[in-house]
């Protein structure tokens, strides 16, 4: 697993989930605010696929997707600082 080989800051370049097949709004949630932080202590960027291509992997797919991205990334561990 990575988080154990990974002694540096981690990046995932691109995360996403459908409406399809289960509550878009809740998997935000989920990966944000209890997988993330208690699996990839170390993440210190993720970015969002923002595209419709076979499905809708946009945030904002739903007003409920797009309600519970914005509640879980005003969150002070997704603000992140540039350096």
């Amino acid at each position: 697993m990575l988080t154990t080989i990974a002694r540096k800051p981690i990046m995932v370049a691109e995360v996403a989930s459908a409406e399809s097949g289960g509550n878009k709004a809740a998997w935000i949630r989920k990966a944000y605010l209890e997988e993330i932080p208690s699996k990839f202590p170390q993440m210190r960027a993720i970015s969002w696929f923002h595209a419709k291509k076979e499905n809708d992997w946009r945030v904002n797919s739903s007003g409920r997707a797009l309600k519970a991205y914005k509640e879980v990334v005003a969150r002070a561990r997704y603000q992140g600082k540039l350096l």
